[in-house]
This record gives C-alpha cells, sequence and structure tokens, in this order.
C-alpha cells in the first residue's frame, strides 16, 4: 500500500512521518493516524444507522491507509486549510501542484 512507500522512503511509520511533518508543523494539536484501533479517542464520533426503531454502529473499513485514519477536530482541520494560503508545509511549489486542474487527453480540464 502507499503507506508502505512512506516508511520505505522516510524510514518512519505513516503515523510518525504525518506528525513530525504535518500535523506538529501546521499546530495541529488533536490531528492522529489512529492506527491502533483498539484505544478509545476522546471526544470521536462514531458511525451509527438508524435500523426500524433503534441506532445500530457502522463499523468502518480501516483497510485504507489514510484515507479513514486521520481523526481530527474543525479547528485542525482549518490549519490545514490555512496552509494552502500561506504555505508553510510543503512549500508554495507543492501547493501550486496540488491545485493545477488536470487534463484529459482531449485537453479539456
Amino acid at each position: 500500500m502507499w503507506f508502505g512507500v512512506v516508511r520505505r522512503v522516510s524510514g518512519q511509520p505513516f503515523a510518525a512521518f504525518m506528525q513530525e511533518r504535518v500535523f506538529g508543523p501546521l499546530g495541529m494539536k488533536n490531528t492522529q493516524v489512529h492506527d491502533n484501533y483498539g484505544v478509545l479517542v476522546k471526544g470521536r464520533a462514531q458511525s451509527y444507522y438508524r435500523f426500524r426503531d433503534s441506532w445500530r454502529h457502522v463499523a468502518l473499513s480501516y483497510s485504507n491507509g489514510g484515507a479513514t485514519s486521520v481523526f481530527t477536530t474543525v479547528e485542525d482541520l482549518a490549519l490545514w486549510n490555512n496552509n494552502f494560503d500561506d504555505p508553510r508545509v510543503g512549500g508554495a511549489q507543492a501547493i501550486a501542484a496540488m491545485t493545477t486542474k488536470g487534463k484529459l487527453n482531449s485537453g479539456q480540464e
């Protein structure tokens, strides 16, 4: 999986890499890559669905690495978002690359 690439290149597990290179520098104190699913997360909201007259827990698939395993808060998400306007992590060139529209083979954006 792609997070294995992060480990091979950086020598760190994905969670440690993200903490050191992204969450820490951006001041995201309430964000983590949740890679130990037995540990409780303070303030965590769970997924539920209504079934007849009751609610049931919906288990998420945690096999997707970072896709379902980054836990954050609205405040920390705002810090992440601010990085697009004032790049501190990744730099202006990386932000420009991430926000450039792609083009199809037809030339259409």
